[in-house]
């Protein structure tokens, strides 16, 4: 069991700061990608594990959240990552 999950970003049109940030468009603004928060490091690694367990192309854990994509068409997918 994961506890609270809070999804802190979803579809992102390409007028986001963050996006306007990116030469192409992220898997947000593809509408393929979420980003989700989670109570503690242990239930982002479980999550991380099933999200690869069920073929998510895009894993990358981060300290207050995990970002999941289902691919991107400017980025190497496969691909699992750390957000310093």
């Amino acid at each position: 069991q994961f506890g609270s999950m809070t999804i802190t970003s979803g579809y992102r049109c390409r007028e986001h700061p963050e996006e306007k940030r990116k030469a192409n468009p992220g898997s947000h603004a593809q509408g393929r990608a979420v980003d989700i928060r989670l109570p503690s490091i242990e239930h982002r690694e479980q999550l991380h594990e099933l999200a690869n367990h069920v073929g998510m192309l895009g894993v990358g854990l981060a300290n207050s959240f995990i970002h999941v994509d289902d691919g991107h068409e400017y980025a190497s997918r496969p691909a699992i990552w750390r957000y310093s």
